[in-house]
């Protein structure tokens, strides 16, 4: 790739495009919370009326620690309120991991997501906060793609709506970056309802049961 092709590339992702990866990634495992509680609240009512098997109310106990852990993982991934200082400190980390030291981290005007034009499919985005953070470093090419992987498996869900690189100088070694990575943030109640509630009820009874 010749300097002047190097010099500026710019790759820009509607912002839509990112609610698309974020939710679909979220909503069929919010789909399985909601599934699996329902049956939970119909096995929770089952073991306060009537005697169990042994094998049965451990395997509905096993099933609540199960779904106890998606929930945490789906609270960890999707926060319900804003955490910027814990999403900022995640990306510095991933940026010292990848062997960037010298960087810039900027936190830009949040966003919440208007249900006005989103398809119906995304219907479940609507009042999600966008936090967009800026981020702009120095390095070679393979760090930078480093860094796009690492952003990828941060604890809290992340996408990348903005990557612009600019060659240093004319052997296109040394790369300015600027990035912009969005994190999100979502009213739990409209996603998995009294789910929190359900799982510590049904523990209970199955102990109860159990004992």
């Amino acid at each position: 790739m010749s300097s002047k092709k190097l010099n500026v590339i710019t790759i820009s992702i509607v912002a839509v495009a990112g609610l698309g990866f974020t939710f679909g990634l979220l909503l069929p495992g919010n789909r399985r919370l909601r599934e699996m509680r329902d049956s939970i609240s119909a096995e929770q009512l089952a073991v306060s009326t009537q005697q169990f098997q042994v094998g049965d109310i451990s395997g509905l106990y096993k099933e609540l620690l199960s779904l106890s852990d998606e929930v945490s993982t789906f609270r960890r991934r999707l926060p319900s309120d804003r955490r910027l200082g814990e999403f900022l400190n995640e990306v510095s980390d991933a940026m010292s991991r990848t062997g960037i030291a010298d960087f810039n981290v900027q936190p830009l005007p949040a966003a919440r997501v208007s249900g006005e034009n989103l398809p119906e499919r995304l219907r479940l985005a609507e009042g999600t906060g966008v936090l967009p953070v800026q981020i702009v470093f120095r390095s070679s090419f393979e760090k930078a793609f480093e860094l796009l992987d690492a952003i990828e498996v941060l604890p809290r869900l992340a996408y990348v709506e903005r990557f612009q690189v600019e060659a240093v100088d004319e052997s296109g070694r040394e790369l300015n970056v600027t990035m912009v990575v969005q994190a999100f943030h979502h009213n739990h109640d409209r996603l998995i309802g009294n789910l929190p509630s359900v799982l510590a009820n049904g523990g209970d009874a199955v102990r109860k049961s159990n004992g």
